[in-house]
């Protein structure tokens, strides 16, 4: 009875001895993995310390630049001011704009590309779309101005259909206002221009200047995006389509936030988190170049 006794104290010490040295290893192995990841230990005391800690430097630059601008998407509100698109749907309400040979309103078909647009900035962190108009009204064009301007827009884009006597003409074009000097407004209508081209048939190849009322914001990047000729058939039964209009709202978009990636403006969180894709490759030896910034995944 004694020996049975003493084999089980012998056992039962023995497996005390083994848990402790379980935990004795498991402190060690925990203090070892915050010692060399001090990241990990603030992680829970600022956003942007989580941001970066979270990581994983060995995937390639594409995967990285996603990783970080999905687990920005909490911090729009504190980490930076959202940027302020004004989208000028052209024409409405009593100014029907031209007519096309379906009997197509331009008015319409700028609104519907507008909505379109704004819906897919609106889901983008970090942009704040402002339609000018939201449905089938007339506004003046000195109106649409001020509101861009009372509004601090940092770009504005104005949507319309362009027509011509000549039916045979089409494709899509972009312009700016001569007076409009800022290299900024050439960059943003390059760029749309680009995806427009990516997708339909271009009027021109080069970014066009017109005198253009909307457009004439010395301080604001401005452009306006002639979405196709109206007055030529095949266009016309495009630019009244839904899928098509999406198509276009889309390549516009992509323009829009290549621009303000490559060139945000100060105190916004998209130059905050371009910024902070830098640092980061920076601190690894690897140096992210504009054309890089400007391939960022797009969400659509």
């Amino acid at each position: 009875m004694s020996s049975s006794i003493s084999g089980r104290r012998i056992l039962y010490k023995a497996s005390i001895g083994i848990y402790v040295m379980l935990l004795l290893v498991t402190v060690l192995f925990m203090t070892a993995k915050f010692a060399a990841s001090p990241d990990t230990l603030q992680s829970d005391v600022s956003s942007v310390s989580s941001l970066d800690s979270d990581i994983d430097l060995d995937i390639n630059t594409a995967d990285l630049s996603e990783s970080i601008i999905k687990q920005g998407k909490h911090l729009s509100a504190v980490k930076g001011r959202d940027i302020v698109i004004v989208i000028d749907a052209g024409h409405g309400g009593k100014d029907p704009g031209a007519v096309g040979p379906n009997g197509a309103l331009e008015k319409d078909i700028c609104l519907g590309i507008a909505v379109k647009l704004a819906a897919l900035l609106e889901k983008e962190t970090g942009f704040k779309p402002i339609l000018v108009r939201e449905g089938d009204q007339f506004i003046s064009i000195i109106d649409r101005l001020k509101f861009a301007l009372k509004n601090k827009a940092d770009m504005v884009v104005s949507i319309h259909a362009d027509a011509f006597t000549v039916k045979g003409v089409h494709g899509s074009s972009v312009l700016y206002h001569p007076r409009n000097k800022l290299e900024r407004t050439r960059h943003l209508g390059k760029l749309v221009l680009n995806e427009l081209g990516k997708m339909t048939k271009l009027h021109s190849r080069a970014v066009k200047q017109q005198a253009i009322t909307v457009l004439a914001a010395r301080k604001i990047p401005s452009i306006m995006v002639e979405a196709g000729f109206i007055s030529n058939t095949s266009d016309a039964e495009n630019l009244v389509r839904d899928s098509y209009q999406n198509k276009l709202a889309r390549s516009i978009f992509v323009g829009i936030r290549k621009h303000f990636y490559s060139q945000p403006p100060q105190g916004a969180w998209v130059a905050n988190m371009s910024e902070r894709i830098r640092r980061k490759l920076s601190a690894h030896g690897e140096t992210l170049k504009t054309t890089q910034l400007l391939e960022l995944p797009v969400h659509f």
